[in-house]
């Protein structure tokens, strides 16, 4: 797989074809497209997927930069390969330098048993070698906190140059229903993430999605 692809055309995205920062192709990405193919995915459409993902995650915060925060709608046709596309960016996401992935999975349970199912076989969470890659969670509580801890605590030894190989990304799954969203919001509260660049992945954005004004607008009062 080509590591200088360019962004491509088929998404909704404001400033099409340009991007804030340049993610860079690595393992993670090169071996799902791989496996992609080798299942039957054209060469061409997995460039294109890799070139539309690159797009929307280099329209997202810089993770190499200061904490920040920004969201970014990305528009698709109705099965257009939407699961596809966000477990590239996942995938992507690993690549430069986030340390959790937070998904969103839908509104009901039968969505997000479809969301997980997909994303287990992706990226092969089921397989122990990945375990060197992926830590998942689905639906964390404040039960949880120690393993979210310990999962974080160890990317930041990563990052801080105290270990010296690369350590897994923590990828969350979460059933978007307020008392899972507020376990959830509760559990990472109480984790220091100052550090640590999240990536959050809204799966369903058309139904209830999360208001990404709610941070500016409690600043202002």
């Amino acid at each position: 797989m080509n590591s200088d692809l360019e962004p491509v055309e088929g998404i909704g995205l404001e400033g099409e074809g340009q991007m804030r920062w340049a993610p860079i192709v690595g393992p993670a990405t090169t071996s799902f497209v791989r496996r992609s193919v080798e299942g039957g995915f054209s060469e061409t459409a997995a460039a294109s997927v890799v070139g539309e993902a690159r797009e929307i995650l280099g329209n997202c915060v810089d993770p190499h930069l200061s904490a920040q925060q920004s969201a970014l709608l990305a528009v698709g046709r109705v099965q257009s390969g939407k699961t596809l596309s966000f477990t590239t960016v996942t995938t992507l996401a690993r690549d430069n330098g986030f340390g959790v992935v937070i998904l969103l999975t839908g509104t009901t349970g039968n969505l997000k048993a479809q969301s997980e199912d997909r994303l287990r076989r992706d990226l092969q969470l089921g397989v122990l070698k990945a375990h060197a890659t992926w830590t998942h969670m689905s639906n964390p509580s404040i039960a949880n906190k120690l393993a979210v801890d310990q999962a974080v605590a160890a990317w930041r030894a990563f990052k801080n140059g105290q270990k010296p190989k690369k350590q897994p990304t923590l990828v969350i799954t979460v059933l978007k229903h307020h008392q899972r969203l507020s376990a959830l919001a509760e559990v990472m509260s109480q984790v220091a993430l100052v550090d640590i660049p999240v990536l959050v992945i809204d799966d369903e954005a058309d139904q209830a999605t999360l208001n990404t004004k709610a941070a500016s607008n409690l600043k202002k009062g």
